[in-house]
């Protein structure tokens, strides 16, 4: 698989240190499905993950970081943020086939301009990334840059997608 196939979210190679991190994270997890579904059982009234999104939470909340209870994301997903000093990187997992989690860095502005906001989401990828590897519950897990994983949805190379 292109990109993060060996489930490091580091800088794509020959790409700059925070521009091209690997934030798009696919994966599968062995934990029940807790979705539930509209009566005629076409849409999701809560969409499946929650489950997932605490687990996540509670794994990166045990490796130092203030992670935020998760919440409903519009009908598709959950989404839970990790904060240190002005610095924010939203997590949003949804359930495309595989788990698809995305990381947004969400730094204030002052963050930004001193340069802590790419360095902060760094971090968090990487206890992600331990924490996906070490726990049983998860496998299969890529990371991908935006293009890398557009390209692989473009080729299929995604859950068949």
């Amino acid at each position: 698989m292109a990109g993060g196939a060996d489930g490091r979210p580091g800088a794509a190679a020959g790409e700059g240190a925070f521009m091209d991190l690997r934030t798009y994270v696919t994966f599968e997890a062995d934990v029940p499905d807790d979705a539930s579904f509209v009566e005629d059982g076409d849409a999701a009234d809560v969409p499946g993950g929650r489950a997932i999104a605490e687990a996540l939470s509670a794994l990166l909340a045990a490796r130092g970081f203030a992670v935020s209870a998760p919440e409903q994301h519009e009908h598709f997903g959950w989404a839970l943020t990790a904060e240190e000093g002005g610095c924010r990187t939203r997590l949003l997992i949804q359930y495309p086939g595989p788990w698809l989690l995305l990381a947004e860095d969400q730094s204030g502005i002052a963050a930004r301009l001193l340069g802590r906001g790419g360095p902060f989401q760094r971090r968090v990828l990487e206890a992600l990334g331990e924490a996906l590897r070490t726990d049983g519950r998860f496998r299969e897990v890529s990371w991908f840059t935006q293009a890398e994983f557009e390209a692989a949805v473009r080729r299929g190379g995604v859950g068949g997608r």
